[in-house]
């Protein structure tokens, strides 16, 4: 609502010679201040987005369950990170093995 009256005013400046410029672009700058911080508290959107995911995850309950870890042995939900999104599962157990070893 705040910005929609500062268009409003601002659309309704019409130009005066005896005004200054500068005095002019002035209020135009403290107008575009006070929108931009008025827009800065404006309460944000309580909407969530729904997920296809409703399995919770046993390691993490508070997390869901990540669904590309699924039918390996010793899943328990454990991915915080979510990296089984990004690589294939079983290259990440086979890094897993190959820097625990170096290590």
């Amino acid at each position: 609502q705040f910005s929609s009256w500062i268009v409003h005013r601002l659309s309704n400046i019409s130009y005066n010679p005896t005004l200054h410029p500068i005095s002019t672009m002035m209020k135009l700058a403290v107008l575009a201040a006070l929108a931009g911080s008025a827009a800065a508290f404006a309460p944000a959107s309580t909407t969530r987005a729904a997920t296809s995911l409703s399995a919770k995850s046993q390691a993490l309950p508070f997390l869901e369950a990540p669904p590309n870890c699924e039918g390996y042995v010793g899943n328990v939900g454990f991915d915080p990170f979510r990296f089984s999104d990004f690589a294939p599962v079983d290259f990440l157990r086979e890094a897993e093995l190959k820097h625990g070893r170096i290590a």
